[in-house]
C-alpha cells in the first residue's frame, strides 16, 4: 500500500509553502476563516448557544468541574485537592471565570471556536502528510470543517472540544517536523501529550510509552536530546500522577474508573442475578443498591463516611474524597463480574462500539443546539455517515445494529493500515525504524485511534459517542489516507502491467 510514499521524504522537502494550485499556508487559512465565519453565524444569528440548556447551561452542572466559586477565589487549594478529573480543563474554565465572570461560558464558547477553526485548518497540513496530495487534503479538510458536530462541541462547555484540539495540535506537529527536521516539533508534541494527559482521564500516560519512542525514532542522531527533553516535559503528566499516589493513593489523572468500568460492565443485567451474586460475595451490597455516580452522602451508610476539613474534598459532589474508595469498590465488583461472566461483558463492549461509531453530533446533551442546525446534521449523517445505506442495511437485517459506515470504516482501516505495515517491515527492526521515519504521523494516528476505541467501548458504557469526538477529524482523515493508498497502488499496479 506504501509502494510510492517513499517520495514522501522528498516532496517535504519543497516546503510548507511550495505546490500548486495554492500554497499551503493559503489552504490553512482558507479552511479556518470558513470555519469561523460558518461557527459565528451559528452563534450569532442562528442562535447556538453555549449556555442554550436550561438544565445545562451553568458552569457547576458538570460532574467534571470544580464548583466556580472555588476557581474565583481558592484557585490553588482547589487545583492541587482536585483528584476526580486531571486539572488543564478546570484551569482552562477558572481563566473565563477570573476574567469574564458572570460571562464566562459565553466568553468560553468564542475561545472554542477559535479553537475548532485552528483544528480545522490543521487538519489541511495532516491529511497532506497522509496523502501528499494538496486538493485531496484541502477538500478533505474542507469537509471536516464542516463537520456539524465541532460546531456543537465549540458550544458545549465540558473539555470534549479542548481535547480534540490538542490531539490535532500533537500531529499537527509532527508533520511540521517532516518538513524541517527541527527537533522543536518533537518537544511540542511531547508537550502537546502531555498536555492531553492533563486534560481528559481517558488519555492516560501510557500513550507517552508509544509516543515518545515515535519522537526518538523520527529524531535520528539527536534522540538521546529528544529523550531527555522528552522526559524532562513528561514530569508534568507523571508528576500529576505521582501527587495523586502520595496524596489519594491511586495513579492516574481520575479516580472514577471503577466507576465508569461497573457501567461497562453491568449493563443488561437483571436485577434479580446481580442481587443473587451479591449473596454468593462476587459483588459487594452497594453496587446493587446504587447507581455509581450516585452523590457520595448516598453511600455514608456503607461505611463511606470519611470527612475533610478542604472544602472541595468535602462537598457532596464527585471529588468528594469518598469517591475514591467509592470508585475502587466499583472497580473490585467489576473485575469479578467479568470474570463470572465473560461474554456478557463482551456483547457489553460491542455495543458501546455501536453506540461509539454513531455520528458524534447525536450525543443526548447536544440536542437543544442539535435541533437549530437540524439540516446541516441531517445532510452530513447522509452523506458523510451514509445513513441512506445504513437504514437500509438495517431494515433488511430485521434490527438496528448501525447508524454510521463508521462501524465499518474503523475497523477496516486500522486492519488494512496494520496489514500493510507487517507485509512492508515484516522481523527487520530497521525497516519498522524506517516505515516510522516516513510515515509515523499516520502511525501515530493510526495509534490513537485503536487506543481511544478500545478505551472508550471496553472501559465506559453510555457516553462512548461523545467520546469518540476525540479522534473524529483524525480518524476521517486517515480512512481517506488508507483509501487514497489504496487507490494509489492500484492505479499504479494497473499502470506497471500494462506498460509490461
Amino acid at each position: 500500500m506504501n509502494k510510492g510514499f517513499m517520495q514522501a521524504k522528498k516532496d517535504a522537502k519543497r516546503g510548507w509553502s511550495s505546490g500548486m494550485p495554492w500554497s499551503n499556508h493559503a489552504c490553512f487559512w482558507i479552511v479556518f476563516l470558513v470555519h469561523v465565519s460558518i461557527a459565528l453565524i451559528y452563534k450569532e444569528i442562528i442562535g447556538l448557544n453555549i449556555e442554550a440548556d436550561p438544565a445545562r447551561n451553568t458552569w457547576d452542572w458538570y460532574w467534571q468541574t470544580l464548583p466556580i466559586e472555588a476557581l474565583r477565589f481558592n484557585l490553588l487549594e482547589s487545583i492541587w485537592n482536585l483528584h476526580s478529573q486531571p486539572p488543564l480543563y478546570n484551569l482552562y474554565g477558572a481563566f473565563f471565570a477570573r476574567i469574564f465572570y458572570p460571562n464566562h461560558l459565553q466568553a468560553m464558547h468564542y475561545s472554542n471556536i477559535i479553537l475548532g477553526s485552528l483544528l480545522s485548518g490543521m487538519m489541511y497540513g495532516i491529511v497532506l502528510q497522509f496523502t501528499q496530495n494538496r486538493r485531496l487534503s484541502f477538500l478533505t479538510a474542507l469537509a471536516l470543517a464542516l463537520n456539524p458536530a465541532l460546531f456543537l462541541y465549540e458550544a458545549y462547555p465540558l473539555y470534549t472540544l479542548l481535547a480534540a484540539f490538542l490531539l490535532v495540535l500533537t500531529l499537527f506537529c509532527l508533520a511540521l517536523f517532516s518538513l524541517g527536521k527541527r527537533c522543536r516539533y518533537l518537544y511540542a508534541f511531547v508537550l502537546g501529550l502531555n498536555l492531553l494527559i492533563m486534560t481528559r482521564s481517558l488519555d492516560h500516560v501510557v500513550i507517552l510509552l508509544v509516543g515518545i519512542p515515535i519522537a526518538c525514532v523520527l529524531a535520528g542522531w539527536n534522540w538521546r536530546k529528544v529523550l531527555v527533553g522528552s522526559i524532562i516535559i513528561s514530569s508534568l503528566s507523571v508528576g500529576w500522577y505521582g501527587k495523586n499516589y502520595v496524596k489519594f493513593g491511586f495513579f492516574g489523572g481520575s479516580s472514577w474508573s471503577g466507576l465508569g468500568l461497573w457501567k461497562a460492565v453491568v449493563l443488561n443485567y437483571p436485577e434479580a442475578e446481580i442481587e443473587a451474586l451479591v449473596e454468593e460475595g462476587v459483588v459487594e451490597p452497594a453496587v446493587a443498591d446504587l447507581y455509581p455516580f450516585s452523590l457520595p452522602s448516598r453511600f455514608a451508610e456503607y461505611g463511606f463516611n470519611q470527612t475533610s476539613e478542604i472544602d472541595v474534598l468535602s462537598r457532596d459532589d464527585f471529588n468528594n474524597i469518598n469517591i475514591i474508595a467509592i470508585s475502587e469498590m466499583y472497580q473490585r465488583s467489576a473485575f469479578r463480574l467479568i470474570a463470572h461472566d465473560p461474554v456478557h461483558y463482551l456483547q457489553n463492549v460491542y455495543g458501546a462500539y455501536r453506540t461509539y461509531s454513531c455520528p458524534s453530533s447525536t450525543y443526548q446533551y447536544l440536542s437543544y443546539n442539535a435541533a437549530k442546525i437540524h439540516l446541516h446534521e441531517a445532510i452530513s449523517s447522509l452523506i458523510i455517515h451514509g445513513h441512506w445505506l445504513t437504514t437500509r442495511l438495517n431494515s433488511w437485517l430485521g434490527r438496528d445494529p448501525f447508524c454510521s459506515l463508521l462501524f465499518f470504516y474503523l475497523p477496516a482501516s486500522l486492519l488494512i493500515y496494520a496489514v500493510a505495515a507487517v507485509r512492508r517491515c515484516g522481523k527487520s527492526l530497521r525497516e519498522w525504524v524506517q516505515y516510522v521515519r516516513t510515515d509515523g504521523v499516520m502511525m501515530f494516528s493510526a495509534f490513537m485511534i485503536a487506543y481511544t476505541t478500545f478505551v472508550s467501548c471496553a472501559l465506559e458504557y453510555g457516553e462512548s459517542v461523545r467520546f469518540k469526538f476525540l479522534i473524529e477529524s483524525i480518524l476521517w482523515a486517515f480512512i481517506v489516507g488508507v483509501a487514497y493508498r489504496c487507490v494509489r497502488q492500484v492505479w499504479q499496479g494497473r499502470a506497471s502491467r500494462s506498460g509490461g
